[in-house]
């Protein structure tokens, strides 16, 4: 997976479903310090800390696959994802479960759906959750970072409760107002994003505090990626593992179509 898309992919990956809400008060980021790097600085070393031959900027297309295994209550599930985006926005994600498509995302043109594989009807995305899927479309195109795809970053310093270790803080804020921060835990050693937390909502106004740690990152195709993410969300572990990463394969445009009904 690649980081901003190389440090913003593999945050954003498995968090499709789960938007992200508009709710601040979960998300406590507390007081920070001064930093001694601007936002673009910061980003330029992470950059050439997962990028540093630019071959995530030159992507065309590419194709990601990852499984999830989730702990909730004591007991165990996997699943599945297949991502495949294709400049200049076209994308499709599809999770499965034992191996059978169980949820379609697909975004092309500005629009975005929703598509039911069990009858491939499709519902149009729009309002709030259609500007969360073109964000998320935003974070996964290749050649974006923090400042093409956010209307404000601020960046300072600070100690991180949970890990005990101190970061850089890059705090991100979409152009709609209602949509949380993305707020992104920089590793000042090795300039990889080691943690990242927003707001995300199952429907009905739910809420839930979303926390992805990002681990055993490894070099695929010329780019460092995070092989595995831990993610926090709702009482739900979910451990994502990096099993494909195809970079400009042949993607027809026919992926990004729109499919028929089964009783059309």
């Amino acid at each position: 997976m690649k980081k901003s898309k190389r440090s913003l992919f593999s945050a954003a990956i498995f968090a499709i479903f789960l938007l992200t809400g508009c709710s601040r008060d979960l998300l406590d980021l507390g007081p920070g310090r001064p930093a001694d790097l601007t936002a673009k600085e910061l980003i330029a070393k992470m950059d050439m800390a997962t990028d540093p031959q630019w071959v995530q900027r030159k992507m065309k297309s590419y194709i990601m696959k990852q499984t999830v295994t989730s702990v909730e209550s004591g007991s165990k599930s996997s699943s599945s994802s297949e991502l495949y985006f294709k400049l200049p926005d076209k994308m499709r994600m599809t999770i499965l479960k034992d191996g059978k498509p169980e949820r379609i995302v697909l975004s092309r043109d500005g629009k975005a759906w929703y598509i039911n594989p069990a009858n491939n009807r499709s519902e149009e995305v729009t309002g709030h959750d259609l500007k969360l899927n073109l964000a998320f479309n935003k974070m996964l195109k290749p050649g974006n970072n923090h400042l093409s795809i956010f209307k404000k970053v601020d960046v300072d310093k600070c100690l991180d409760d949970e890990t005990g270790r101190d970061y850089y803080r890059l705090i991100c804020y979409a152009d709609s107002p209602d949509i949380a921060p993305y707020v992104f835990y920089v590793n000042p050693d090795t300039f990889l994003t080691d943690k990242f937390e927003t707001v995300l909502y199952g429907g009905g106004g739910i809420e839930f505090l979303y926390i992805a740690h990002n681990e055993d990152y490894r070099w695929e195709n010329g780019i460092r990626v995070p092989k595995r993410s831990y993610i926090k969300v709702a009482g739900k572990t979910d451990v994502s593992t990096v099993t494909e990463f195809k970079i400009n394969p042949e993607i027809p445009d026919t992926v990004f179509d729109l499919p028929k009904p089964w009783n059309h």
